[in-house]
């Protein structure tokens, strides 16, 4: 955490950086020890069998990203290793402050608990639970969306917003958890430990391993972007948090906009899903991800 907290542009994007070999490591070790099949395509017959796929949620996808931007910078071995097994990196639920898209003051319009000054540090870390895990008026297209229709909507919960279907009427998702539910999936120290810190990494690092992991850069040779049949499937949820749903927009509207992508990119949505689409319905969860990690199209959970 020295390093994360560290004032020195260069020690916190070493120590970014740094979050994107070791999940390298990890996989590699995983593929190593576990014995999965490599990655076999049927042009034939359209399928993929074997290797594996990576989803990484919230604010660990600053990891993805991180390996990404920093692929070609791993050691050929590691490199070589996972291009025989990498079918796709999922992103589910990006956040405006992991994709540093968003400039400090727009950030600040977007609200959440945890950047409440109004709130003293253990009042932000219960609300952003309740926050975070809210149904929000549902959002069905991403083009032309304005900050500020994104920041109107208020959880449907509370009673004070447009009408949606009473399917979707529902209550924070971790209020709906049992004791014993919340305590076994959710570790409330690692946001005053480590989460905090990492969120205030300057924003200017997670913009630029944005960049460097789907933008073609300047310096860019075809032959020297690692993995680059690695397809990308962001999903993000209509009725998530404005953060999200925000950086989504963003995205979508770059990729609309920029060419020279370095990887193909898909951006599937789950219409009626919030942050914790996974949670509420994971068999339906699980599902959508195997119709579209090979970029197949489809909107389950609607």
């Amino acid at each position: 955490m020295e390093a994360i907290t560290s004032s020195h542009l260069d020690v916190q994007k070493s120590a970014i950086k740094k979050q994107g070999t070791d999940l390298a490591m990890f996989l590699l070790r995983y593929i190593e020890s576990s014995g999965i099949p490599p990655k076999t395509e049927s042009a034939k017959e359209r399928t993929v069998q074997g290797g594996l796929a990576v989803l990484t949620w919230s604010l660990s996808n600053i990891i993805s990203h991180s390996l990404l931007a920093h692929a070609e910078e791993l050691e050929e071995g590691v490199k070589e290793t996972l291009g025989k097994y990498f079918r796709t990196i999922v992103l589910y639920g990006v956040s405006a402050t992991g994709l540093g898209q968003i400039p400090r003051e727009t950030a600040a319009r977007l609200y959440s608990p945890l950047r409440d000054p109004n709130l003293s540090q253990e009042d932000r870390i219960k609300q952003f639970a309740i926050w975070v895990s809210s149904y929000f008026p549902p959002v069905s297209d991403l083009s032309g969306i304005t900050l500020e229709e994104v920041t109107s909507r208020k959880a449907v919960h509370l009673g004070k917003t447009v009408s949606v279907s009473p399917d979707v009427q529902k209550g924070p998702t971790v209020e709906r958890m049992s004791p014993e539910e919340f305590e076994a999936m959710t570790d409330v120290d690692a946001l005053t430990r480590s989460s905090q810190y990492i969120l205030r990494v300057n924003p200017d690092i997670y913009r630029e391993n944005f960049e460097r992991a789907h933008w073609r850069q300047d310096s860019d040779k075809s032959e020297s972007v690692a993995w680059p049949q690695l397809k990308i499937l962001v999903v993000w949820c209509g009725m998530d948090v404005g953060d999200c749903i925000w950086a989504v927009s963003r995205f979508r509207e770059e990729l609309d906009n920029t060419p020279t992508i370095r990887r193909p990119v898909s951006i599937q949505s789950i219409p009626f899903g919030n942050h914790f689409a996974h949670w509420e319905d994971p068999k339906e969860f699980t599902s959508f991800l195997a119709l579209n990690i090979d970029g197949v199209a489809s909107t389950l959970l609607e």
